[in-house]
């Protein structure tokens, strides 16, 4: 993606918040005073969103952006959106409400949650510390941190367990997308509130045509088949020690590292390959995804991948490669010695390097695996999206204390022909 895309996009952001935060406070409370300047920014937010329709004919490339409140300001709203406007296919709002097929408002509960959101959507309002919170309860020290012993008290229960504000929750979240594949892509994620849904997809579309006047029509099949989705629990126990507790200064990051890193491996793996103890199936495991077989590192096999899954009217927009191949790739040169520049049709995709991605196969060991897709591809279902809990009483005997994160999630393919894997890079 060039910087002329990114910048506009970035413009258009920082407008977006801005209009948000109108929302909020409400359309009424504008005073005539502020109303030029509201109205000089939505008109700007509909040219920067004018602009990026044209670059998005121009380097070919798709931007799904969020639309969180716009269709709700009365006074302005056609400023912002034309809910008929085909720019906004399969935006998600924060309540639910999509855009979606012939862009006509639905109720759903398609949420799209992802880096750019997540904080919006669980807005830590009072500034807690994570590092802040976790060492009051677990040692009573609230120096400096009256508002995070605040959210202690209001959260404190008979059993004893020490629960941690979503706000707080939504940070680790936050960092997980931040480091996980098939999080950070912006993958449709479904809330499943009784811990199992089913949803329908389309395996064979309708058959539409011309014909002549009064000649008979005989009807086409549709077939729909259902997918299950249900929680399953991905989990995980870390142990630190009370020494820590009281004398790191730096508890919050260390926290956010260490659960992120491990929470985004686990859920990667599962999600690409599957795993023996749940029946998460992974994606790799599907037959009916596209598949390139490469002959040695270079961006030819990646323009096939993009090439399969355009043939299918997908437009992929995620290239997840190891760092074994993206540094192959960015070592790659031309006929003068110079590093050549991707192809504009890999350059628009968003690269992600994930150690995630299996490398050292084959029988010399030297081959290595990546993923092109459409993140419209798959869906995740969460029964429950994170709960962060901590608690003292596993570790009395060593002087420890014991902090356990989980969350019950399901993955499927619902579009397998928008996925191309690539095998055999060397």
């Amino acid at each position: 993606m060039s910087k002329r895309v990114r910048d506009v996009i970035c413009e258009y952001n920082e407008l977006r918040e801005f209009l948000n935060k109108i929302i909020t406070t409400g359309v009424e409370n504008i005073s005539k005073e502020e109303r030029p300047v509201v109205d000089s920014k939505t008109a700007k937010l509909k040219e920067l969103k004018n602009e990026i329709k044209t670059l998005e004919k121009e380097e070919h490339f798709k931007v799904r952006l969020d639309v969180d409140g716009f269709a709700e300001m009365p006074d302005i709203a056609d400023h912002i959106i034309n809910p008929d406007d085909k720019f906004f296919d399969n935006a998600v709002r924060s309540d639910g409400t999509q855009f979606n097929g012939g862009n006509q408002m639905v109720d759903s509960k398609f949420k799209i949650l992802n880096i750019s959101n997540i904080s919006k959507i669980y807005e830590n309002k009072e500034g807690l510390d994570l590092g802040n919170y976790v060492k009051g309860a677990l040692t009573g020290q609230w120096d400096n941190a009256s508002k995070e012993m605040d959210q202690f008290k209001a959260l404190s229960t008979g059993t004893g367990a020490v629960l941690i504000p979503q706000s707080l929750s939504a940070q680790v979240l936050a960092a997980v997308m931040n480091k996980s594949l098939i999080y950070r892509s912006g993958c449709p994620v479904v809330d499943m509130p009784n811990g199992n849904l089913t949803i329908a997809r389309v395996v064979n579309n309708p058959t539409y045509g011309f014909k002549e006047e009064l000649a008979p029509v005989a009807p086409s099949d549709t077939t729909f088949e259902g997918i299950n989705l249900k929680g399953k629990t991905c989990y995980g126990l870390m142990k630190v020690s009370l020494e820590t507790l009281h004398s790191a200064t730096n508890l919050t990051q260390v926290l956010l590292q260490a659960m992120s890193d491990s929470i985004a491996d686990a859920i990667d793996k599962a999600m690409l390959y599957g795993t023996g103890i749940t029946d998460i199936k992974g994606i790799f495991n599907y037959d009916t995804i596209n598949t390139v077989e490469a002959t040695k590192i270079d961006y030819s096999s990646f323009v096939n991948a993009v090439g399969k899954i355009r043939q299918a009217n997908g437009e992929p927009t995620i290239m997840g490669v190891n760092a074994t191949v993206d540094n192959a790739l960015n070592l790659l040169v031309d006929t003068l010695g110079q590093p050549l520049e991707a192809p504009k049709v890999i350059d628009n995709l968003q690269r992600t390097v994930s150690n995630n991605l299996r490398s050292n196969l084959g029988p010399l060991l030297d081959e290595n695996e990546a993923i092109i897709y459409d993140p419209s591809a798959l869906i995740i279902g969460n029964q429950v999206r994170f709960a962060f809990e901590v608690s003292r009483e596993l570790g009395f005997t060593d002087g420890s204390v014991y902090l356990r994160i989980y969350s019950l999630l399901d993955m499927a393919v619902i579009r397998p022909e928008f996925i191309t894997h690539i095998t055999k890079l060397k």
